[in-house]
């Protein structure tokens, strides 16, 4: 009776249900709220398959998502796929962490070298306090699951990489599956212990459940992509600096603000060169001043270059970049929208009011009572009479000229 009630509490078969959730994108705090919330929900004692398809992110979301496949009374595997796939950075913690690792053909792990995100430069002692901190965190995970050390190692100090066949090879993972059916049947009969806890994986006919990202969530992780950023960023720009060449406060604003709120939060989970943003910036100046200044294009095309350069350089991670057709394309379209859509609007500034009183100055009247000199007389314009003073007497029936309008008494000449 004592056996068998140390066996229910010390051992368990796992063949009902396989829970399937997926990352892919950038590791944010959205990704570890997502699997925060679902290893909440998901029984103990069953089984996790994470499909994984990173090129890293966050050290603190990678951290929070290792320690809670650590710390999940279940069997998690961490599954690279589907092919072209890849564990980078971050990325190759979380895959290592898994209570069994795989890939698939053609996909890739490692980049491991901790490179900073956002907009904060870190300096040589924090650089170096960062990378012990990862070499330690990728040692303890690799001793933990029985994995290449010395290979897990490099992935942070020399960011070495390897593909799934080199991976398998040298004992980074522990088998290949294309699918979750091979995965599935590479684990049946399996046993393996976990917090003292012997499991018996019994997988071939075991029911699959798939827990996606809820929508708001996938919204919010769409965000962190250096093509989303760069564009949010350019359209909240462009949003203040319509905003303020307009009167009174609407579209401009509103789309401004709300971009680069969202822009801001990209920027937070990306490795972001500041230079490139403010070479982004410097470049839409550039081209508003040209319809200012009129320098004939010359500064539009010096903005369209600090635009293409700033979006190259916008991200520092090899993994993460944007896209060369979108920087140029970009740039190209905000030229011409500049000069189309800011142009019309300066110029509209610029010209003379041809509605109300200050549409007055300018036009040609006719005297219709005497102006005696320094005293008002009447004049019909534009369909109407007013009331108009000189500094010399005008006779009646002579033209004039609006020069100024005081309130409702006219400048005429």
């Amino acid at each position: 009776m004592i056996f068998l009630l140390f066996a229910l509490l010390f051992s368990a078969t796992i063949k009902d249900k396989a829970y399937l959730l997926e990352i892919n994108g950038v590791i944010d705090p959205v990704v570890s709220d997502y699997i925060k919330a679902e290893f909440k929900e998901i029984p103990d004692d069953t089984l996790i398959v994470i499909k994984l398809n990173t090129p890293g992110g966050l050290m603190d979301a990678m951290q929070e998502i290792v320690s809670e496949i650590l710390n999940k009374q279940a069997i998690i595997v961490v599954w690279v796929s589907p092919e072209g796939a890849k564990a980078a950075s971050a990325g190759t913690f979380i895959t290592l962490a898994g209570d069994f690792a795989c890939m698939s053909d053609n996909t890739t792990i490692g980049s491991a070298h901790p490179v900073s995100m956002g907009m904060v430069k870190m300096d040589e002692v924090m650089k170096k306090k960062i990378v012990e901190d990862a070499l330690s965190t990728i040692r303890g995970l690799a001793k933990r699951r029985n994995r290449n050390i010395k290979i897990a190692e490099e992935t942070v100090k020399d960011a070495k990489s390897l593909n799934s066949e080199e991976a398998l090879k040298v004992g980074l993972i522990d088998f290949k599956a294309n699918s979750m059916k091979e995965i599935l049947e590479k684990l049946n009969g399996e046993k393996i212990k976990k917090k003292e806890k012997e499991y018996v994986l019994e997988t071939k006919e075991i029911k699959i459940i798939e827990k996606r990202m809820p929508l708001i969530k996938r919204f919010l992780h769409s965000l962190s992509h250096p093509n989303i950023a760069y564009i949010l960023l350019l359209l909240g720009i462009y949003g203040l600096i319509y905003e303020a060449s307009t009167p009174g406060v609407g579209f401009g604003l509103a789309i401004g603000t709300v971009s680069l709120i969202l822009a801001f939060f990209s920027l937070k989970v990306l490795p972001i060169n500041l230079a490139g943003v403010l070479l982004i910036i410097i470049g839409i100046i550039l081209m508003f001043l040209d319809l200012t200044v009129g320098t004939l294009g010359i500064l539009t095309v010096a903005g369209i270059v600090s635009i293409i350069l700033g979006g190259m350089m916008l991200v520092r991670e090899g993994f993460l970049r944007v896209s060369p057709l979108l920087l140029i394309s970009t740039a190209i379209v905000l030229g011409i929208f500049t000069i189309l859509i800011f142009g019309a609007i300066i110029k509209s500034q610029r010209k003379k009011p041809e509605t109300g009183k200050e549409g007055l100055i300018g036009m040609k009247g006719k005297v219709i009572e005497k102006i005696e000199e320094g005293k008002e007389g009447l004049i019909f314009i534009r369909g109407e009479y007013w009331k108009a003073i000189s500094f010399k007497e005008i006779e009646e029936g002579k033209e004039v000229i609006v020069k100024e309008v005081k309130g409702n008494l006219l400048v005429v000449e």
